[in-house]
């Protein structure tokens, strides 16, 4: 959920400036998988480069979501967390 990603749009809706801090926990939690997957720090370095971490503000964050858009932004979550892989699949000749 970082910045202008997919996840940032979900999550800057969902959580309004909260956003942020997850943008920077996944930031940190990408530099502790790279220590064991080193791949991810080009992922990490990509993003702080590119995209930055903060996500700009809409303009209209005054209207609240109402409950459909709301129910359909937890499961757009729950399918990123269901789909995550850690660590690709390795391909064996």
């Amino acid at each position: 959920p970082i910045g202008q990603l997919d996840g940032g749009h979900i999550f800057r809706g969902l959580f309004k400036d909260y956003q942020k801090y997850f943008g920077y926990a996944t930031l940190f939690i990408m530099f502790l998988a790279s220590i064991y997957y080193p791949p991810w720090l080009i992922f990490l370095l990509l993003i702080v480069f590119l995209g930055g971490v903060v996500h700009p503000p809409p303009l209209n964050d005054v209207i609240p979501l109402d409950k459909k858009t709301l129910v359909i932004g937890i499961i757009s979550v729950l399918i990123f967390i269901l789909c995550f892989i850690p660590v690709p699949f390795l391909v064996v000749h």
